[in-house]
């Protein structure tokens, strides 16, 4: 069985305990709250990183689009780059 003197340590540090977890508890909620009232919301950068990631897949899509439509027009192109030299005559003149 525990002392008198033992008996008041233990009830005085789960006194100081409770006090102590009340403060943090009040501590954390003011400071969630003030945060948000501020602007500041967790999931922000989660979102933002998402919304890049879809950004960056869309480009990506349009690139390879481009690169597809590129490929199909090549061979008039080269056939373009040809006729200009064609026409020139021995001086390099047209």
């Amino acid at each position: 069985m525990l002392t008198s003197g033992a008996f008041v340590i233990v009830l005085t540090l789960i006194i100081m305990g409770s006090i102590t977890f009340t403060i943090l508890g009040v501590v954390h909620l003011s400071i969630k709250n003030a945060l948000k009232k501020h602007g500041y919301h967790p999931n922000s950068p989660q979102q933002t990183y998402q919304q890049l990631q879809t950004d960056l897949n869309k480009v990506a899509d349009n690139l390879s689009d481009i690169q597809y439509e590129l490929d199909e027009i090549r061979p008039e192109i080269l056939q373009l780059e040809f006729l200009k030299y064609a026409n020139e005559d021995g001086n390099g003149k047209q």
